[in-house]
């Protein structure tokens, strides 16, 4: 694959993470994301990164996380 700069080979690299892993984030309407591709670890539960925890599907975002500052929570994408 051919990258223009670092950020595709990053943008690249996550969306292989979230299609390969059980990872919740990527079937959740609030993960932030153009034109159906992951445009970094974010959601708008957290606008500047998912934490670890979330991302690695180690902590399913089901319920408010201590120090978060909103009350969204996961929610499935609705089906198109």
């Amino acid at each position: 694959m051919t990258y223009y700069d670092d950020e595709d080979r990053q943008i690249d690299g996550i969306n292989q993470l979230l299609e390969n892993t059980d990872v919740h984030c990527y079937s959740c309407k609030h993960f932030i994301e153009e034109k159906g591709i992951a445009k970094g670890t974010t959601c708008e539960a957290f606008p500047d990164q998912i934490p670890s925890p979330i991302l690695t599907g180690q902590v399913r975002h089901i319920k408010r996380l201590f120090g978060q500052d909103n009350d969204i929570v996961f929610e499935p994408k609705e089906k198109e």
